[in-house]
């Protein structure tokens, strides 16, 4: 039981390393192919961590095919991969933060949010609020999900 738990959660490990290889390498293809940002500190840094995240990987990996890299990760190793992973993760946030994208992810949450009856993001309840919702009527809940307005 613990061997198949130990082989699944390298196997996950691996996944997560490669998905982020692959957001920071999109990333920066994005970010590159528009002048204005190509220049500014945060690609430069973006850049810089990509390639630290990019040869810790291929210096624990070298040599071997993607099908043994799942089940073959030294536990010995977590560290000096976790290291370049969040240097990585935090370049790829900075400069998401200063494209101008994040501007547009909140207000689209804040025009969803305003159209919703309900204030809890995870209600299903979209009659509009008022009396149908059960506001004004003495209750203090939504009629779906029975959350405080």
């Amino acid at each position: 039981m613990i061997h198949w738990q130990v082989k699944h959660l390298l196997s996950a490990w691996y996944e997560v390393i490669e998905a982020l290889l692959n957001a920071g390498s999109q990333l920066l293809r994005r970010l590159q192919g528009d002048p204005a940002a190509a220049s500014t500190p945060a690609v430069a840094q973006l850049q810089a961590a990509h390639c630290a995240m990019k040869s810790a990987d291929d210096a624990i990996y070298a040599g071997l095919p993607p099908q043994v890299r799942q089940l073959t990760l030294p536990i010995d190793n977590l560290d000096s991969l976790s290291e370049p992973a969040s240097a990585l993760g935090t370049a790829m946030q900075q400069c998401w933060e200063q494209s101008g994208e994040a501007d547009q992810v909140r207000l689209e949450v804040a025009q969803a949010a305003a159209t919703r009856s309900c204030a809890c993001l995870a209600c299903c309840t979209f009659i509009g609020g008022g009396p149908a919702a059960g506001e004004g009527q003495g209750c203090k809940r939504c009629a779906g999900c029975r959350t405080v307005w």
